[in-house]
């Protein structure tokens, strides 16, 4: 009976070492939300991590918290909540492979490079590389190629099909809108280079026109996840509309 009881003990006990290692994330937060650290009081609480003594008073607004299990809470209601509160809520909340998102645009809003607590909150130091992104699967009929071009000069665009043949030309700056649908006469890869007036070789990358079933799958997928983060701010939707087509390698163009 001993040896039962100090098994039941030692199971217990890491179960609760375990609960009181869960790393809580604030995501965001909108309305009268404070999160109370020590002494001190923190009203603009996103990007912070709860601590297990911290307390976020709701008075009238809504929090959203997140953590490393793509698991995510939102609390609406008004009251006091506590880490064991929200560890208990986690519990129950169910883990989607979508909340990944929410941890990558998390750890970019704790990131030197980006200042999300402001208005109109912009990426420093982020410069444009060649758009689109290599191999991805373009849902969207138009595509806006662009290049880092510091130069001035006009360089040119091609398009080749699956076989390397250049199908489509022309002169771009910085960026050109193409609908691509009118070059491309099939689903299928096809490829696209820069040629400047340096010389060397173009860097090639390739895009492909997917078939009306995949095309349409992929877009539902896309719009599901769009309006699962409707209550989100502009700026914090781009970044989630953004990590989820780098990472599910899609392409939709917006203006």
């Amino acid at each position: 009976m001993k040896i039962i009881t100090l098994m039941l003990v030692f199971f217990v006990g890491i179960a609760n070492n375990l609960h009181s290692q869960t790393e809580l994330l604030i995501f965001n937060s909108t309305g009268h939300v404070v999160l109370v650290r020590s002494d001190k009081n923190i009203n603009n609480c996103a990007g912070e991590i709860f601590g297990i003594n911290d307390i976020i008073v709701n008075t009238n607004g809504t929090v959203t918290l997140i953590n490393r299990n793509n698991k995510r809470v939102s609390i609406k209601d008004p009251g006091e909540y506590s880490y064991n509160d929200l560890v208990n809520l986690f519990d129950h909340a169910e883990s989607s492979m979508t909340n990944k998102y929410f941890v990558y645009v998390w750890e970019k809003m704790n990131s030197d490079e980006v200042e999300v607590n402001k208005p109109g909150g912009v990426i420093r130091g982020d410069e444009v590389g060649l758009q689109p992104l290599d191999n991805v699967v373009v849902l969207s009929d138009e595509v806006e190629f662009r290049i880092p071009n510091m130069s001035g000069n006009a360089f040119t665009l091609k398009i080749l099909d699956e076989n390397k043949e250049v199908i489509y030309e022309s002169k771009i700056k910085d960026e050109l809108l193409v609908n691509v649908l009118d070059v491309c006469d099939n689903t299928g890869k096809y490829y696209w280079e820069i040629v400047t007036s340096f010389g060397g070789r173009p860097d090639r990358r390739a895009f492909t026109i997917p078939d009306s079933e995949t095309k349409n799958t992929l877009l539902s997928n896309y719009i599901n996840f769009v309006d699962s983060f409707s209550i989100y701010s502009d700026y914090i939707s781009w970044l989630l509309t953004n990590e989820y087509k780098n990472d599910e390698n899609i392409y939709i163009y917006t203006k």
